[in-house]
């Protein structure tokens, strides 16, 4: 099954500009219902928003990029992100948000584990630098507010 008809399943929302958004645990549902281990994907990035009484807050620092390509080199994606020489010059805080926010998939088979993706769910949902930003800004936190974007 593709990454694209399975956020497709998930609760929708749209915007005034006519942007859909779809709530990040109504994608874990499906996610989670699915029988398959992998998913088709392409090129694609998932951006996080929180929602609270209709304010929107963008979470752009937390988008995921899904990136197809013929060799994985996580180091190499680090280094150009960041401008830095060597991957010892990158503070820790920002290779795991990396790590957790970049994921490369073969272009050969083009297929994304379905375990990868929850995984990046369980820590937008749980990352303490996301709850404390949304309590600063809306003063309250549920994970249901969550909603994403996919370009």
């Amino acid at each position: 099954m593709k990454l694209l008809d399975v956020i497709r399943l998930a609760e929708r929302g749209e915007r005034p500009n006519g942007e859909e958004l779809y709530r990040i645990e109504g994608f874990r549902e499906q996610l989670e219902a699915l029988n398959e281990d992998t998913l088709i994907v392409e090129d694609c990035i998932l951006t996080p928003y929180y929602i609270h009484a209709g304010a929107l807050y963008e979470l752009y620092e937390y988008e995921l990029n899904i990136r197809l390509t013929d060799q994985p080199d996580f180091r190499r994606y680090l280094l150009k992100k960041t401008g830095k020489g060597t991957v010892e010059e990158v503070p820790d805080q920002i290779v795991r948000l990396q790590r957790e926010c970049y994921i490369e998939v073969l272009t050969a088979d083009g297929l994304l584990p379905l375990g990868r993706l929850l995984q990046y769910i369980d820590f937008l949902s749980a990352e303490e630098a996301v709850i404390s930003q949304v309590q600063q800004v809306f003063g309250a936190y549920q994970t249901d507010g969550l909603w994403f974007s996919v370009y």
